[in-house]
């Protein structure tokens, strides 16, 4: 196992319809495991990783930084992506250096005054000036047992770094479902035949009597399976009502009623095309999403 020094090319997701674009200040830094380094305009991220080979190290920096860049959309808005540059090319911008008597000394950088560690810098240009409300939620997303909240924050990411309405509130719905399954507990699917014949003998037995009266009914033998499937299947609660648990126990209050409207509106738009009300709805969404992510990784 070596120490390595990975250096990952990071270019930002520039808001044309705002004329918006972002930029991080040099020097910048989370622990000594990551530090934003500025070369004549172009952004890099050096991290401090361990690997066996190089292509190893790679793979396990391009990851931190994916998840560096996710966390400063929720955090600051400030969008970033990975640069595909130099990802072609093995000499640059990206590069792999042993860094046996050769890790650049690691600054620690606080905040300036400026709130939230963002400010103007330019006409146009949002700077990150200070990484003081990413390192809580980076404690915390690094402490998961669980990776849901990372691939949640992913969908998250993507809905806040696409242009498209429709993209944007697929992508909160996926980020959504991703964080609520994957933090359920206690509120895990159930299927109410389970919850309400606790023997699995009894259920065997009751399901045996519905499909013969089923048949005696003249119903043909795969229709009485997809019934009892049905039956088998069916889940104690709606979705919603579950989630709607879930979210309460984060602190995020929402009525069942806007749960039900949201999954509605997914499946009208997913199997009927239709995309009324896109635009209102992703913005519910995007609150709901964001306050909860928030809470899981306790962003100040």
């Amino acid at each position: 196992m070596q120490d390595y020094t990975v250096s990952i090319p990071l270019e930002p997701v520039t808001d044309s319809e705002q004329g918006t674009t972002y930029s991080l200040q040099d020097g910048l830094s989370l622990g000594d495991e990551l530090r934003v380094r500025v070369v004549n305009d172009r952004t890099y991220i050096d991290l401090h990783v361990q690997a066996e080979q190089d292509s190893n190290a790679i793979d396990i920096a391009q990851d931190i930084a994916r998840r560096f860049i996710h966390l400063l959309v929720l955090v600051q808005e400030v969008r970033f992506q990975i640069s595909p540059f130099g990802l072609q090319l093995e000499r640059w911008p990206v590069h792999v250096v042993d860094a046996s008597g050769n890790v650049p000394a690691i600054v620690a950088i606080r905040g300036i005054g400026m709130a939230g560690g963002v400010g103007i810098m330019g006409r146009g240009t949002i700077t990150a000036v200070s990484l003081e409300r990413v390192a809580p939620p980076w404690g915390q997303l690094k402490a998961q047992s669980s990776d849901a909240t990372a691939r949640g924050l992913e969908w998250v990411y993507r809905a806040k770094t696409t242009r498209d309405p429709v993209n944007a509130f697929l992508a909160y719905y996926v980020a959504l479902e991703v964080l609520l399954e994957g933090h359920a507990g206690e509120n895990a699917v159930r299927q109410a035949l389970q919850q309400n014949v606790a023997s699995k003998a009894e259920r065997k037995v009751l399901l045996a009597e519905v499909e013969t009266v089923l048949m005696q009914h003249g119903l043909e033998e795969h229709t009485c399976t997809r019934i009892k499937d049905a039956i088998i299947y069916c889940k104690a609660e709606s979705d919603p009502e579950r989630w709607q648990r879930i979210l309460a126990d984060s602190g995020v209050d929402v009525p069942l009623g806007e749960l039900e409207t949201l999954r509605r509106l997914r499946g009208k738009l997913v199997h009927e095309g239709n995309d009324d009300d896109v635009a209102v709805a992703t913005d519910q969404l995007s609150s709901i999403v964001t306050t909860h992510l928030n809470a899981l990784l306790r962003v100040p």
